[in-house]
């Protein structure tokens, strides 16, 4: 298996996420974009399965059944969710959240704290901080990052501290 380099700003997306992007860039749906999103993130729930993943970084380690995992720069995302909201662009971490074996109603019944940042309060949601992180599955387990998919696991998500430089609000350092 060949290797390579991919960089991204904001987030990479584990799973079910991966699924999505790969639905919403071969769509040739009218729907406006926030509806087409919903949508796939709905038909993604009823035909996927989740995953066997472990996730290693230095000072955490997950195993289990992963529905969606975000590895995360910024707290927003897709349509507006927010599933990392102690997320800074600045800070050279990332944060990440992992949803493991939860049921599209568990999702539901969760939907506006993903919309308005508040952290999920349930046993199969963790959250997590590292600058790295290597995520491996015995099952194929697609990998998408800044909405472009990019394949299967294994890979290392790495944190390269002040690479870029943004204007930013101070709201959002």
């Amino acid at each position: 298996q060949s290797q390579e380099t991919r960089y991204f700003i904001n987030i990479a997306g584990v799973g079910l996420g991966a699924l999505v992007i790969q639905k919403l860039e071969k769509s040739t749906s009218k729907l406006n974009p926030s509806l087409k999103y919903f949508k796939y993130i709905l038909k993604g729930f009823l035909g996927y399965t989740k995953k066997e993943v472990s996730c290693t970084s230095v000072n955490w380690q997950w195993r289990g059944k992963l529905l969606q995992m975000v590895i995360a720069n910024g707290r927003y995302f897709g349509n507006a969710l927010s599933t990392t909201p102690d997320a800074k662009l600045s800070d050279g971490q990332f944060q990440v959240a992992i949803f493991a074996d939860l049921s599209i109603w568990e999702y539901l019944k969760n939907l506006i704290n993903l919309k308005t940042g508040v952290k999920i309060k349930h046993p199969e949601v963790s959250y997590h901080t590292t600058n790295e992180v290597l995520i491996e599955s015995l099952e194929a387990c697609g990998i998408e990052a800044d909405g472009e998919y990019l394949g299967l696991a294994p890979a290392t998500l790495s944190v390269l501290p002040k690479a870029i430089n943004f204007l930013m609000h101070p709201e959002t350092k």
